[in-house]
């Protein structure tokens, strides 16, 4: 019997810090409710709207690392 060598898989792995930094300071999850269309867009701008609050937010509360100098 041969065995075969299993080829090397070439597509990388994973790196600490890659990927897409958080907006928010925390995970995140994705929400998908029903609203009636009449107010769709109300909600729709309503959400995005407190999103952008919660952004400036986190933006203003982080900290830049102090170098004592």
């Amino acid at each position: 019997m041969k065995s075969e060598a299993k080829a090397k898989d070439n597509r990388g792995g994973r790196r600490e810090g890659a990927g897409r930094l958080p907006k928010y300071g925390e995970p995140t999850a994705t929400l998908c409710f029903r609203v009636p269309q009449t107010s769709r867009e109300k909600i729709t701008a309503m959400v995005r709207d407190y999103l952008e609050t919660l952004k400036l937010e986190y933006k203003a509360n982080k900290r830049e690392p102090e170098y004592g100098c």
